[in-house]
């Protein structure tokens, strides 16, 4: 009889470790998901305000003369927070019925870090200054060097003189 339950208890002793190492080992099917939602909105395309642009006085001597700004780096930064590749254009004109007057002429020659630049003469008609066709959103500064200049005719009247410059930035790829 002792043999029988040996062999018996071996059996279930056998049976049981294997149940108790089966179970260690089953896998369950649960599976889960969850989605992480944040809403971005655009910046906006916008340019730091430009205060004055002050000129060096000329004196009259009978020739044309071209002065240049009183301080060196006359820029405009122009900031791209769209979010977009949509490009865009920097244009500048005088305010309506706004001119220096005397028949002087504000030149920009402008420089940029990013973008197609064009030189003007001044006007009331709206020029593009600076262009991107597509922006690149990992370069959303973009600093523009005006160069600015004016020339003076040999012949005005002295006064201080004094117009005011609209800068636009428009949304969009310049037209060609």
């Amino acid at each position: 009889m002792l043999k029988t339950t040996t062999v018996a208890t071996t059996a279930l002793l056998t049976m049981l470790g294997g149940t108790f190492l089966f179970q260690g080992v089953a896998h369950a099917d649960s599976t889960t998901t969850t989605n992480a939602t944040i809403s971005v909105t655009s910046g906006g395309l916008n340019i730091d305000p430009l205060a004055s642009i002050d000129f060096n006085a000329i004196t009259l001597n009978g020739q044309e003369q071209t002065s240049m700004p009183k301080t060196k780096g006359v820029a405009l930064n122009l900031h791209d927070y769209r979010g977009s590749t949509t490009g865009w254009y920097l244009q500048a004109n005088y305010k309506k019925d706004a001119t220096l007057g005397g028949g002087m002429t504000l030149k920009l020659d402008p420089t940029s870090n990013q973008g197609e630049v064009a030189a003007v003469s001044l006007n009331a008609d709206a020029q593009n200054i600076d262009g991107l066709k597509k922006a690149d959103v990992n370069n959303s500064d973009t600093n523009i060097s005006l160069n600015p200049t004016i020339t003076v005719p040999a012949h005005v009247i002295s006064n201080k003189y004094t117009a005011t410059i609209v800068w636009n930035v428009v949304d969009g790829a310049p037209s060609e």
